[in-house]
């Protein structure tokens, strides 16, 4: 359920905003799709009005004069149906999220399947793989580079298909890399209580992303060696449970701006009455 503001809580938001020498910005919206650029422009307030939902269906703006609807009914059902539901990510980043979440998982299998099958060396070097960006896989050269690894590591044979479970392993990392910084960038300009928390988690999960790629890097660099080895599961685990927090959060109903959000959070006649904490002329009668 959207979060309900307390009527001190709405002055206080709008009275920081004054404090900080900001103006204070309000912005008509008649679908979902307005409401979700408008919110991550940063306004203050999102107006819905039963003109605009007119205007939406080609009707002029006198409909919303005229006796063709309950013009209040109107408004906050178009609140509750079509503006909150758009989150700070909206439907195409929620699941983006989802999406991302999902490599991660895939990924961590992909490593345990290495682990299991102690192919985590089958590419001995890092970012090239074999001197190149994709290693030749033929029996051939199968045969020179476990030659070479006998004879430098000792290190048991490996087969076509654990140097292409090793690519496969970079290649999704460097997916999800891409798609983590989508994440991030998304949240970043959203003003909403549940996008800013998506933000950080974000940010922090980037960094994750981040660092595992080093760990990475370095587990092949130092010849898999145990403690950095282990570091690398490690938060490979932490990214995948702050994606999961993520959609988690993402998949919560929206908390939008403060206007909008209490409305539709309460029953008309809950709303209409002058006692019901979140109503704008209430506010406003009380200032």
């Amino acid at each position: 359920m959207a979060k309900r503001y307390s009527r001190q809580e709405f002055l206080d938001r709008l009275r920081n905003e004054i404090k900080r020498g900001k103006p204070l910005v309000m912005t008509g919206a008649g679908n979902g799709i307005a409401a979700k650029f408008i919110e991550q422009g940063g306004v203050d307030i999102i107006g819905i009005y039963n003109t605009g939902y007119f205007r939406m269906q080609g009707y002029g703006s006198l409909a919303g004069m005229l006796p063709m609807a309950d013009a209040n009914e109107l408004v906050f059902q178009s609140a509750r149906k079509e503006i909150l539901p758009f989150g700070a990510l909206g439907a195409s980043g929620r699941w983006l999220l989802v999406l991302t979440t999902l490599l991660v998982f895939l990924q961590l299998m992909i490593g345990a399947t290495m682990r299991h099958q102690h192919a985590g060396l089958a590419i001995p070097d890092f970012p090239l793989a074999y001197g190149k960006l994709w290693p030749a896989m033929d029996s051939d050269a199968i045969a020179t580079y476990n030659a070479r690894r006998i004879e430098t590591t000792a290190a048991n044979p490996i087969t076509a298909a654990q140097v292409g479970l090793q690519m496969a392993h970079r290649l999704l990392a460097l997916m999800i890399l891409v798609s983590v910084g989508t994440v991030a960038w998304r949240t970043r300009r959203t003003q909403q209580e549940i996008g800013l928390w998506l933000r950080r988690l974000a940010s922090l999960w980037l960094g994750l992303i981040l660092f595992q790629i080093v760990l990475g890097a370095w587990t092949v660099w130092s010849g898999k060696a145990a403690d950095v080895a282990t570091a690398h599961v490690l938060v490979g685990a932490l990214s995948l449970v702050t994606g999961t927090l993520g959609c988690i959060i993402a998949f919560r109903r929206s908390a939008g701006p403060v206007e909008a959000t209490a409305l539709a959070a309460a029953s008309f006649d809950d709303a209409r009455g002058n006692s019901f904490p979140g109503n704008p002329a209430a506010v406003l009668n009380q200032t």
